[in-house]
């Protein structure tokens, strides 16, 4: 009698040290790529903030040439530390000047302020920035300040009205995440004004931005 054939099969099945070393590689692969990808999100998030801080300084800083370059040597004060500027600029104090056609298309386009008296003096005070520069006003006498202040939540910048009295009848927040902001006078007619800002970003790291300009004070008394 003949015995039936046994067939043997050469199975091959993966150890257990082998799986060890697939998951092992695999781990390192993606524990990479979220490296890699983290990095680029942290650093997009760190880029968009520190664009947004730089704006918001630039702009600050624009304000604070626009007003102190009207003023001069006399009506501007630096605060204790350099913290602060009081400064006084021309005012149309009852809106008597006139509408003019600057670009000569027959269309009245540009105020032309009187900020003279009737002895041709400099009418000095200061502008709320919530009202015409055409329309009547007591503006004479005030006076506008820069200076930083710390809120609950912030530190921002502030510029700030008050009248011949010394109360405040205007304050508005002009640039918010700022660390430090420093006027000097280095020159009798000229003004360094320093605004230097931080803000963190959505990963909770530190930006850092600084402005320096030089103000010239063109007015005089």
């Amino acid at each position: 009698m003949m015995m039936p054939s046994i067939r043997r099969y050469n199975e091959k099945a993966f150890t257990l040290i082998e799986v060890a070393v697939v998951l092992f590689i695999f781990t390192i692969v993606v524990g990479a790529s979220y490296a890699l990808m983290n990095s680029g999100r942290i650093g997009w998030n760190s880029g968009t903030t520190k664009i947004e801080l730089q704006e918001d300084i630039r702009q600050a800083m624009d304000e604070v040439i626009a007003d102190l370059s009207e003023s001069s040597p006399l009506r501007s004060v630096i605060g204790a530390g350099g913290a602060s500027v009081t400064f006084q600029m021309p005012v149309d104090q009852n809106g008597t000047g006139t509408w003019e056609d600057a670009d000569g298309d027959a269309t009245l386009d540009f105020y032309l302020q009187n900020t003279l008296d009737a002895t041709g003096n400099i009418r000095w005070g200061a502008y709320l920035r919530r009202e015409n520069a055409s329309v009547a006003g007591t503006r004479t006498g005030r006076s506008a300040i820069y200076l930083l202040v710390a809120t609950a939540t912030n530190t921002e910048i502030r510029r700030r009205v008050v009248n011949s009295a010394g109360v405040i009848i205007e304050d508005i927040a002009i640039c918010d995440d700022i660390q430090a902001l420093n006027f000097t006078r280095t020159s009798n007619d000229v003004i360094t004004a320093t605004i230097t800002g931080n803000k963190v970003t959505n990963d909770q790291y530190p930006i850092n931005y600084s402005v320096t300009t030089a103000v010239y004070l063109r007015n005089s008394d």
